[in-house]
């Protein structure tokens, strides 16, 4: 959920579907079941998918298996 002060529906929606693109791209190996909770802030309707993804690589980094 993202909330409204983000912008409108169509913003929010559009958000929501980078972030899930993104999370699926970033190549992630977790032996363990693990939720990930995403809050998206104002700035995010900027960001293009690229530093989105590159930003979930580097948080994830701690999960991330070689």
């Amino acid at each position: 959920m993202i909330s409204k002060k983000i912008g409108g529906a169509v913003i929010r929606n559009k958000i929501k579907r980078v972030l899930k693109e993104a999370l699926r791209k970033v190549d992630i190996e977790i032996s363990e079941n693990l939720d990930i909770l995403l809050i998206a802030r104002k700035e995010i309707a900027a960001v293009g998918f690229l530093e989105i993804k590159k930003t979930l690589e580097n948080s994830l980094a701690v999960f991330l298996t070689d």
